[in-house]
């Protein structure tokens, strides 16, 4: 089994690494042999040097039969759309490396407010709550 590594950095960002680990299942209570840190292609050699059924799974997709051994239960690797192998951030995490120059996008914000009672009034009131919290603000928030 292969399976691309991820981490977070010193601010809690989340990246798919490129890089891959995986070990060598021997059936028995432990794996025989492990690695880590390795690039794809060189994931895969490991892993045929070891067994005819290989399984690479990335960070988002997979798993992938890439053994001597085909399995009927993955697909061969390579995938038909794999992009180069690059250390990335998740999709839902991308728009963290836009600048100045990229264009706008879309936002959805849901606001939850609630009285100084710790009472939240119901949808119905809404546009009263926001008209008397937000005052100045209507015509951005469609009020």
């Amino acid at each position: 089994m292969i399976v691309e590594d991820d981490e977070h950095d010193e601010n809690g960002d989340w990246f798919w690494c490129a890089t891959f680990s995986g070990f060598y299942d021997t059936g028995g209570p432990r794996h025989a042999e492990q690695f880590f840190d390795l690039a794809v292609d060189e994931a895969i050699q490991w892993g045929r040097a070891r067994a005819d059924r290989v399984c690479v799974t990335l960070a988002d997709g997979g798993p992938y039969s890439a053994g001597a051994a085909s399995s009927k239960e993955y697909p061969p690797w390579p995938p038909a759309d794999l992009a180069a192998l690059v250390r990335r951030r998740p999709p839902a995490e991308e728009w963290k490396d836009r600048t100045p120059n990229d264009d706008a996008i879309g936002w959805q914000v849901t606001a939850w407010l609630r009285r100084a009672d710790g009472i939240v009034p119901g949808a119905e009131r809404d546009p009263e709550v926001a008209r008397d919290r937000l005052p100045g603000k209507r015509d951005r928030l469609g009020l």
